[in-house]
């Protein structure tokens, strides 16, 4: 019995996939879950005021996108009591979250070390690529 072309996906021979062109349709929050945050102490600092925040901590968390960028970039983090309402001054070609969260601890055994990572992202705030000011 021989398997014809018809049955054979293309995710039946990664090897053949351009890796560099693969997309995804998702979410920011589904992206933001699990991407690590803060120092290899296993505490991140706020922002603003500076208080250390650990695993099982509230925090808010600002990242964005560039329309042509592959990845997001996590660019603050702030305590419940520093965290900005939203989003105040939005850039133009540029997706922008800022998301209420737990802070976790994801376990990198190929680095022998552990890393806070952002856990249960809830959207607060979001701007789109097509609004905002040009940078």
């Amino acid at each position: 019995m021989t398997v014809s072309d018809d049955s054979v996906h293309p995710w039946d021979r990664p090897d053949e996939y351009d890796l560099d062109c693969l997309q995804v349709l998702t979410t920011p929050e589904q992206i933001l879950t699990g991407l690590p945050l803060g120092l290899a102490t296993l505490e991140a600092l706020c922002d603003t005021c500076g208080t250390s925040m650990g695993e099982g901590a509230d925090v808010f968390v600002y990242a964005y996108r560039a329309a042509e960028a592959p990845r997001w970039s996590l660019a603050g983090c702030y305590c419940e009591a520093c965290a900005p309402p939203g989003i105040r001054n939005p850039t133009l070609g540029t997706t922008e979250v800022l998301v209420g969260a737990q802070l976790a601890v994801v376990s990198l055994p190929w680095e022998r070390r552990h890393s806070l990572c952002v856990s249960t992202p809830t959207r607060r705030s979001f701007s789109p690529p097509t609004r905002g000011s040009a940078p």
